[in-house]
């Protein structure tokens, strides 16, 4: 499970803050239309909670490429 809140679109970019599961930390990651991750962190502690990446990537591309709603936040979850 990720959170991802302050969701935030530029012209060819996309990036968020996110949330591991039980974090009180926020990361960061922003991604391109194409789906390429430019640029992540993981907040400290969580740095092996690299599987929340590719989720929260398909979910802000969605966004980004109009598939889904830019929302202020979204709670992604999987299993």
């Amino acid at each position: 499970m990720v959170l991802m809140t302050n969701i935030k679109k530029s012209k060819d970019t996309i990036s968020c803050n996110i949330y591991p599961e039980e974090s009180t930390e926020a990361g960061t990651i922003t991604v391109d239309y194409t789906g390429a991750v430019l640029d992540y962190a993981l907040p400290r502690g969580y740095e092996d909670c690299y599987n929340c990446i590719p989720h929260a990537s398909a979910e802000l591309v969605n966004m980004l490429n109009g598939k889904s709603r830019i929302l202020r936040e979204k709670l992604v979850i999987w299993c």
